[in-house]
């Protein structure tokens, strides 16, 4: 079964990663079966409702998606 990437739980993480504690976070999906770019639009969009820049870049691997304020 391909994972499922749910927008409630990226939000909780986010919320508190970089925003109350000013983190840089990022995301590859370079060892995972978890498709990143298939979920783009969900994390733009929880992003945008958070306040937080986002930033992709497409490797070899995959996608890394790196959030910050």
């Amino acid at each position: 079964m391909k994972p499922i990437m749910y927008s409630h739980r990226l939000k909780s993480v986010l919320q508190h990663t970089v925003r109350e504690l000013g983190l840089t976070l990022v995301l590859d999906d370079g060892r995972t079966d978890l498709d990143l770019a298939e979920n783009e639009p969900m994390i733009r969009e929880t992003a945008q409702l958070l306040g937080l820049q986002v930033h992709f870049e497409r490797n070899e691997a995959g996608l890394s998606v790196t959030f910050y304020k």
